[in-house]
């Protein structure tokens, strides 16, 4: 394994974890028996799946293919906000990274765009800006039902 790939490691790593954590959570709803964890990782499924697994994964893949380095900013700041949530810190803290995480994944959209000026990457923007548009409405303090379709529309946008 070369450098490049084991600088990468941890942030995998995180993205592998935090989906064990959602999913976890999510067999908790399900009453299945389970340890409960301190943290509440069965409120914070959605999250951690949209805005920390896939947030992780997909910021990921645009720094390595981008070979920015402020690219990096994106899997990294969602990787500290979905951390926040999977071990119990502060709700106000997770969801500001994550909002942060998600502004900067705009801008990395922007510059896809410029790179390559199609339909697919306009695409992506327009996910983009509804991630950064839910994280924004949490922020500033809507229910995560009111949430959910723009975490979806970001997934759908940018992977369909």
């Amino acid at each position: 394994m070369n450098a490049k790939a084991l600088s990468r490691a941890p942030l995998v790593l995180s993205a592998l974890l935090i989906l064990v954590f959602a999913l976890w959570g999510d067999l908790l709803r399900l009453q299945w028996p389970l340890a409960a964890p301190q943290a509440d990782w069965i409120s914070f499924h959605g999250p951690l799946m949209a805005c920390g697994f896939f947030g992780i994964l997909i910021g990921l893949e645009r720094a390595v293919a981008l070979r920015s380095p402020w690219t990096w900013t994106v899997p990294l700041l969602n990787a500290l906000g979905a951390w926040t949530f999977a071990l119990g810190g502060p709700e106000k803290t997770g969801t500001l990274l994550l909002f942060l995480g998600s502004l900067c994944y705009v801008g990395v959209c922007v510059r896809l765009y410029r790179l390559q000026p199609a339909l697919y990457s306009l695409v992506s923007l327009a996910g983009a800006l509804c991630w950064v548009g839910a994280n924004g409405e949490w922020l500033a303090g809507r229910a995560f039902p009111q949430l959910a379709l723009g975490w979806q529309a970001f997934l759908v946008l940018t992977i369909a």
